[in-house]
């Protein structure tokens, strides 16, 4: 086999070359201003080749190339607090071939019910013959909308962010200095003494 060429799995399915694995981030940013926030953070995923999938109050969707994924992420928690990160991945590879697979059985499938059809020898069995054949057309319809599913979402990762309205005398969530005195922040002191 030609390097870099896909390998060819023994049933005929192409394995992808590369692992296709789905991103999906979800981050929460305390801001003080999030209009503003919701700007930069459109403006960055633009910058980073990716693009705005919804946007609903404080929320945004944004879609980008898998290659840039862990970039846009790190740019975008730049923009506030981070209040909290999850970052999920899933990998789709195994499912992907076996729905090729599958949908390489039920092509032969197809081909012999065809075949049998221009032989059939009456109404009846006609009939019942393109019955089955439309249970498969359907059955080969979901395993491609299933395979261009997985290859949309393998090659765009999505990242989820959301804005919270951090008020401006409230204090950081992860202050590098634990005050063991818990009664100086109602005096304030906390901001002067916080390092």
């Amino acid at each position: 086999a030609r390097p870099g060429a896909p390998r060819v799995a023994a049933t005929g399915a192409r394995v992808p070359r590369r692992r296709m694995i789905i991103y999906n981030a979800h981050l929460r940013l305390r801001v003080f201003q999030p209009r503003e926030a919701l700007e930069a953070a459109q403006k960055i995923a633009l910058e980073t080749g990716g693009y705005l999938q919804s946007r609903h109050n404080n929320q945004v969707v944004f879609r980008v190339p898998v290659q840039r994924f862990h970039r846009l992420v790190r740019k975008l928690e730049r923009i506030g607090e981070l209040a909290g990160k999850s970052v999920r991945s899933q990998d789709v590879t195994q499912r992907y071939t076996d729905i090729q697979v599958r949908l390489k059985a039920a092509q032969a499938v197809l081909g012999r019910l065809k075949a049998l059809l221009i032989k059939a020898k009456n109404v009846e069995e006609s009939l019942a013959i393109e019955r089955e054949m439309a249970r498969i057309i359907e059955k080969i319809e979901r395993f491609k909308g299933t395979l261009k599913f997985l290859r949309h979402h393998a090659s765009l990762s999505t990242v989820t962010v959301t804005f919270q309205i951090r008020r401006r005398n409230s204090p950081p969530l992860q202050s590098t200095w634990k005050n063991p005195f818990y009664w100086v922040k109602g005096l304030g002191l906390w901001r002067v003494m916080r390092f």
